[in-house]
Formats: structure tokens, C-alpha cells, sequence
């Protein structure tokens, strides 16, 4: 978790939350 975009976010967190 590091971004703040509306849809990309909802997205990538499951992405991100590895990071």
C-alpha cells in the first residue's frame, strides 16, 4: 500500500500489500 488512485487502488492493494 503506497498509492492513492481511485480504481487502480482497489486493484493493486492486493498487489501492494506484498510490497
Amino acid at each position: 500500500k503506497g498509492f492513492a488512485i481511485p480504481s487502480y487502488t482497489q486493484a493493486n492493494d492486493e498487489t501492494l500489500k506484498f510490497v
